[in-house]
This record gives C-alpha cells, structure tokens and sequence, in this order.
C-alpha cells in the first residue's frame, strides 16, 4: 500500500537518508553530510507554514518532499521547494503517484496550485511536464545578500 503522511521527528533521519542517496548521483553529485540534510528537512518539519512529506510503500519511507504554503488573497498556493525518491523506486511510477497524493493532500488546505522550479534538461522537468506542469512565462531573479 502507497501513501502520504506528514514527516514527524522519529522519521527525519530515515528521510535525511532517502534524500543523500537520491541526490548524490549524476546529475546532481550533491555532497552534503547527513548532518547538513537532516538539518535543512527539520527546518521543513518543525515549521506551521512548511510542509515535510513522506511516501511510504507499507511501512518503507521511499521519498519525501519538502514545501511551504504561500497565503493569497483568492486560494493559497503550495510551493514545492525539494521531492524525490529512493533511487531503486524511481522510474516506477511512484513519482507520479507522490505528485497527486502531495495535491490532494495541499487541496485539502485551500491551496489552488503547486509552484516550483527547475532546470531544463534535468531529468525532473521532464518528469513535471510528464505530470501535468506547464512552463509559465516568469523570470527567476537572484541576488546575492
């Protein structure tokens, strides 16, 4: 059985885990200690407006995603700052499923849409575009503080 439940305490370092091996291979080869990742998914779980989910397959966590939920006038949105998965469950459909229970699961908190960004040519926006995301035309500024 697949589903969806918010990240608490106990699970942080299984999920801090799930991320480091997701994310150490090509295209990203990111680098960071457990230590480091536990810390930024905690600031996620420890937050009223961040949101920390966790996909489980029974009782195995096999992906997360980290957002936070942005207050409008009309509807909020959510804005989906991190997903992925275990390794040896990509490519099986499960993102896509993590995709829709993380809507029904926003939905339910009068959000409207989900937001993110990401690089073209990655992996990842295939797999949004293959998940019903549209490009929109927007312009993502960065400044250096």
């Amino acid at each position: 059985m697949i589903y969806i439940k918010e990240m608490d305490a106990v699970s942080i370092e299984i999920c801090a885990n799930v991320y480091q091996s997701a994310y150490k291979n090509e295209p990203w080869n990111e680098k960071y200690s457990i230590v480091e990742i536990t810390d930024y998914i905690s600031r996620f779980a420890n937050s009223e407006t961040k949101r920390a989910y966790m996909l489980l397959l029974n009782e195995e966590i096999i992906g997360i995603a980290l957002g936070l939920i942005i207050p409008c006038i009309d509807s909020d949105y959510f804005r989906l700052e991190d997903i992925c998965l275990s390794p040896k469950y990509q490519r099986n459909g499960f993102g896509s499923q993590f995709i829709k229970l993380i809507s029904d699961c926003v939905s339910s908190e009068n959000c409207d849409s989900i937001l993110l960004g990401t690089q073209r040519g990655y992996p990842a926006h295939r797999f949004y575009l293959k998940n019903d995301f549209q490009e929109i035309d927007s312009v993502l500024l960065y400044r250096e503080i």
